[in-house]
């Protein structure tokens, strides 16, 4: 099970299988190194397959996940599985997972 940490930041997202080019923004509630719990006013269904971009505390960028697949959707918050993530940006949330559980410990 990986290490899990609850903070609210910012994501951006959108449908991967669209004509139209149309980004939404939510807050990420859960983070762990495999998903993440959105909530967001735009309503998105299990099975849609998103890219995101998650804007971790601290970090210089985004994470930038290519596919996260939306595994359930209730009440304006959808849970995604990341399906591919680069190393460089698997790092940067390794690190800031082990950063927020070292200060959560503290």
């Amino acid at each position: 099970m990986s290490p899990t940490i609850v903070a609210p930041f910012r994501a951006d997202f959108r449908p991967v299988a669209v004509t139209e080019f149309r980004e939404h923004t939510g807050r990420v509630d859960t983070q762990s190194a495999t998903g993440c719990s959105i909530r967001s006013r735009y309503r998105v269904e299990p099975g849609t397959t998103l890219e995101l971009r998650v804007y971790l505390p601290g970090a210089h960028w985004p994470v930038c996940v290519q596919r996260a697949d939306v595994i359930g959707s209730h009440w304006g918050e959808f849970t995604v599985e990341f399906r591919d993530l680069s190393i460089r940006d698997q790092d940067q949330l390794q690190r800031c997972l082990v950063d927020a559980l070292a200060l959560a410990a503290a």
